[in-house]
């Protein structure tokens, strides 16, 4: 999500693995010290060479978006830095 600089231009995941690979990070060494299981952090090769973008609007830019064809009926999200791009609002009417 920090990667995306325009809602409309997204995060390209191939560029998500090619700044992980660029940055030199022990992914064993990383699960030592986090006790993250290291298939978590090998799940990141799966982005090796995916055309998949991820797109992150704001809150306001999903409502604007979705308010014609959804109806809101709660909005919540957790609590991890950028959550709010990630609300559970919506349903159909």
């Amino acid at each position: 999500m920090s990667m995306q600089e325009t809602v409309h231009r997204g995060v390209a995941v191939a560029e998500v693995h090619r700044r992980w690979v660029k940055s030199g990070i022990d992914p064993e060494h990383l699960a030592s010290v986090t006790g993250w299981d290291p298939s978590v952090i090998g799940a990141l090769d799966a982005y090796r060479d995916s055309s998949t973008v991820h797109f992150f609007p704001t809150l306001a830019e999903f409502r604007s978006v979705l308010t014609e064809y959804f109806k809101e009926i709660a909005c919540s999200h957790a609590t991890y830095p950028l959550a709010e791009r990630c609300p559970l609002v919506f349903r159909t009417p």
